[in-house]
C-alpha cells in the first residue's frame, strides 16, 4: 500500500467524512448496509445518503446473490469508487483497490516494488498494480547475468524505474539498471538507510561495494561497527579489505579495523559452518 493511501486511510477513519463532498476516489470507510437488492446493496457512510456497493463489487470471487455476501444491518468495510454530487450518487467497492492505478502510471516514473516470481528470462515485481511488472534480465542489474536468481530473489524489496506501459495490454516494462546506473553513491547510501528490508539492504550495499567502494571507506566502516548482522558486516568489511589493498592510505585507525575484519570473517565462516551441519544432521 502507498504512503499516499495509508495517510488518506488513518485521516479517514480519525475524523470521518460529514458530507458527500468530503468523499474521494480510493477512501476508505465504515459503514453500515441499509437494504439489499438484486444488484446490489446500500450503505450508509455517515454522509446523509447511502451509497452503493453493485454485485459485482462485494467480493473478487463470482456472487450469485447478494445475501451470500450482506445482509441489513452488516457493518462492512468500503471504499469509494467514485461521486457524482450533483446527481447524489455515490459508487462503493467492498474489493480493496489497488495501490497504483493503470491510469497513474507513465514511463520515467520510480516505484518501490516486491519480487513476486523468476524466470530465467527475468523477474516480476509488484509495485502495487493489478499486475505484476517485468524487469527482463538484461535490466536487473549493468552485470552480465544468465539468471535472474543470481542478483535477486522472491520477496526481495526492490527500486524500479518504469521503461514502457502498455494499458491495453495491461504489460509494465521495468528496470533496475536504469536506477543503478543514475544514482549517485550518497542516493545509494541514502537508500541503504531508508530501507528496513534486510535483503534490499543486502543488495544495495553489494551494489555500492562493486561500484563505489573507493568514494564511501567510511560508510562501509560504519556498517562494519554497527551492524549485528553477519553478512552485512561480512561484505562491508570485506569491500573495506579490497579498498585498503587498492589505495595508497593505509593509516593505523585502518590497519586496526583490518583486523576487525579478519576476525569477523573467521566469526562468519564458522557460523556457516554451523548451519551447514545442522542441515547434514537433520
Amino acid at each position: 500500500m502507498s504512503e499516499a493511501l495509508e495517510e488518506l486511510y488513518a485521516e479517514t477513519e480519525e475524523q470521518g467524512p460529514s458530507s458527500i463532498y468530503d468523499l474521494k476516489p480510493k477512501m476508505r470507510l465504515q459503514g453500515t448496509v441499509t437494504r439489499i437488492e438484486l444488484f446490489g446493496a446500500f450503505v450508509d457512510v455517515g454522509v446523509g445518503m447511502n451509497g452503493l456497493v453493485h454485485i459485482s463489487q462485494l467480493s473478487t470471487k463470482r456472487v450469485n446473490r447478494v445475501g451470500e455476501v450482506v445482509q441489513e444491518g452488516d457493518q462492512v468495510t468500503v471504499w469509494v469508487l467514485g461521486v457524482q454530487p450533483n446527481k447524489k450518487r455515490i459508487d462503493l467497492t467492498m474489493i480493496e483497490p489497488p495501490a497504483v492505478d493503470w491510469d497513474e502510471i507513465r514511463a520515467g516514473q520510480v516505484y518501490t516494488g516486491t519480487v513476486k516470481r523468476l524466470e530465467q528470462f527475468g523477474a516480476f515485481v509488484n509495485i502495487g498494480a493489478t499486475r505484476d511488472g517485468l524487469v527482463h534480465v538484461s535490466e536487473i542489474t549493468s552485470d552480465y547475468i544468465q539468471d535472474p536468481r543470481e542478483y535477486v530473489r522472491v520477496g526481495d524489496e526492490v527500486q524500479v524505474k518504469v521503461l514502457k506501459v502498455d494499458h491495453k495490454r495491461r504489460r509494465i516494462e521495468l528496470s533496475m539498471k536504469a536506477l543503478e546506473e543514475n544514482l549517485s553513491a550518497e542516493e545509494m547510501m541514502d537508500l541503504y538507510k531508508k530501507t528496513d528490508d534486510l535483503n534490499m539492504k543486502i543488495t544495495i550495499l553489494a551494489f555500492i561495494c562493486q561500484k563505489f567502494h573507493k568514494d564511501v571507506p567510511d560508510f562501509l566502516l560504519t556498517i562494519a561497527n554497527t551492524t549485528d548482522n553477519l553478512r552485512l558486516r561480512y561484505l562491508s568489511l570485506s569491500s573495506l579489505q579490497v579498498l585498503l589493498k587498492d589505495s595508497a592510505a593505509n593509516s593505523l585507525d585502518y590497519d586496526i579495523n583490518l583486523e576487525l575484519w579478519e576476525k569477523n570473517k573467521e566469526k562468519y565462516n564458522n557460523k556457516v559452518d554451523e548451519i551447514n551441519k545442522k542441515k547434514e544432521n537433520k
